[in-house]
């Protein structure tokens, strides 16, 4: 794989720390010899959405629900904090780039999304996004521009029983792009990948970085 640094957006409720543990399996088979920088989202969880499985305190968002209902930030129609978001992705492209890569889980995903379809074409060279899905809130989804997919080598992984973003949430976001993988992960739920499919994604990269 070639020598590279890569941008790691972990998603809600978890933070850089967290997404690092969950990602070592990841980052050291797929990612060999790669940097990584992981920013953490700005934003704190609300109490409603917090994970029981761990302290409430460092719990982070990129974006949240409009209000205080139960509605999740990937179920809403009505998202707020995402552009600041954004924002603060440019700012870290930008100023400790180049970056070869972004991979992103779950709302970090969207995140990472919307990032290739902000930044300059060849910003990138590929993603990973994991259990990410397509934004329903409409301004969010103007980022997109229908007319002109994101020209950027992308793959979604979705697994096939994740309840939280099941994989057509995630292949409606595969294909905003022009040249998309999707990959299904049989009995998936709502995680990273599992060492099965590792050698996929290293294959995936080395031929990204080698394009």
């Amino acid at each position: 794989i070639c020598e590279m640094k890569v941008l790691m957006l972990h998603g809600y409720t978890q933070n850089a720390s967290v997404f690092k543990k969950r990602t070592d399996n990841l980052r050291r088979k797929s990612l060999k010899g790669a940097k990584f920088v992981f920013p953490n989202a700005p934003r704190p969880c609300p109490p409603q959405f917090v994970a029981t499985d761990r302290p409430a305190e460092g719990q982070l968002g990129w974006f949240d629900n409009v209000g205080t209902t139960d509605v999740r930030p990937a179920h809403s129609r009505n998202v707020t904090g995402w552009k600041e978001s954004l924002e603060g992705l440019v700012k870290v492209v930008e100023e400790e780039g180049p970056f070869a890569g972004v991979v992103g889980f779950s709302q970090g995903g969207v995140m990472g999304a919307l990032l290739a379809a902000t930044m300059p074409p060849q910003t990138f060279k590929f993603a990973v996004l994991m259990a990410a899905n397509d934004p329903l809130d409409p301004s969010v989804q103007a980022v997109f521009d229908p007319a002109s997919p994101v020209p950027l080598r992308t793959m979604f992984i979705a697994g096939d029983a994740d309840e939280l973003v099941p994989p057509p949430a995630t292949k409606a976001l595969a294909d905003r792009f022009t040249d998309a993988r999707f990959l299904v992960v049989d009995g998936g739920g709502h995680g990273v990948p599992p060492n099965s499919h590792l050698k996929t994604i290293a294959a995936f990269v080395t031929e990204a970085c080698s394009a």
